[in-house]
């Protein structure tokens, strides 16, 4: 196999992998938000669901920012290369190295950061949810 046939399948499996986490993100949500208690003025989300509710936010906290960052970093990259251009000093077909630790290392974090967040945030309905079933 190929380098380039490697982060081939690193882009397609993590991209999987994002779309999945921000799916169970905002399902996780759905579940949660079923076991709300009404009360007078504002929902109530019980004890038990609060540290999951917080860490499927942070997931989709976490998917924002992997693209977002990813989006600027790439764009401020575009707009360097555009001035060299401008002045002359960059050739139609150039290739760009691009900065492993500033450009795709904060990617690669968040990513890591958002699906342990919707690990744990499942692990804890996990709990909540047998606990609810099987307590009668």
């Amino acid at each position: 196999m190929k380098l380039d046939d490697i982060r081939e399948q690193y882009w397609f499996y993590s991209g999987k992998a994002s779309d999945i986490s921000r799916q169970l993100a905002l399902a996780g949500i759905g579940v949660v938000w079923i076991f709300k208690v009404d009360q007078p003025g504002l929902p109530k989300i019980p004890d038990a669901l609060r540290a999951p509710m917080a860490f499927l936010v942070l997931a989709l906290f976490f998917d924002f920012f992997q693209y977002f960052y990813g989006g600027m970093a790439y764009w401020i990259r575009y707009e360097r290369a555009e001035r060299q251009k401008k002045r002359g000093g960059l050739k139609p077909d150039a290739d760009f190295n691009i900065s492993q630790r500033i450009m795709l290392r904060p990617m690669d974090i968040a990513f890591c950061l958002k699906a342990a967040s919707v690990g744990i945030a499942y692990f804890c309905l996990a709990l909540f949810l047998f606990k609810y079933l099987f307590s009668a």
